[in-house]
């Protein structure tokens, strides 16, 4: 909604300066832009800074805990890994990858006994769900080839 209403006030912004510029070009003086249009032009501009300062801090604690996950997985350490896992997931819905329907598959995995962690994997909004827990007894592994992973159907 933001974005519709910058771009629109862009674009009145834009069709005054044109028509300054005509005025200009005509030989009359250029006017000068209202204040409103300066302090709205302002506020757009703080409103993105805050914007990319806010990603920018996502984007920071999501490298920190991708690096505290693969730190927990190098050293076998299970439950540190399953904590950095869990904590990636609110931070990918924090950064608006996630929807209703995936939180409800994650927190569906989250509530199976024996389960450390899950997340949304993949791309865009997540192909995927991936959980982490203990092997169930009607596990089945998926053979390897030369091709990669083979599933029989």
């Amino acid at each position: 909604e933001e974005e519709d209403a910058d771009d629109a006030e862009d674009d009145a912004e834009e069709n005054a300066a044109e028509e300054n510029a005509a005025r200009v070009e005509g030989g009359g003086s250029p006017e000068p832009p209202p204040r409103d249009r300066l302090l709205r032009k302002r506020r757009r501009v703080r409103r993105k800074a805050s914007a990319e300062a806010a990603y920018a801090a996502l984007y920071g604690r999501m490298g920190t805990c991708a690096m505290a996950a693969i730190s927990a997985a190098r050293h076998r350490e299970w439950p540190e890994f399953s904590e950095q896992l869990n904590a990636y997931q609110d931070l990918m819905i924090e950064l608006g990858v996630s929807d209703p329907t995936l939180d409800a598959l994650v927190a569906r995995a989250r509530s199976e006994t024996g389960v450390m962690a899950a997340k949304i994997s993949g791309s865009g909004l997540g192909d995927c769900i991936l959980a982490l827990g203990p092997v169930v007894a009607q596990h089945q592994p998926a053979p390897f080839t030369a091709k990669g992973l083979v599933l029989d159907d």
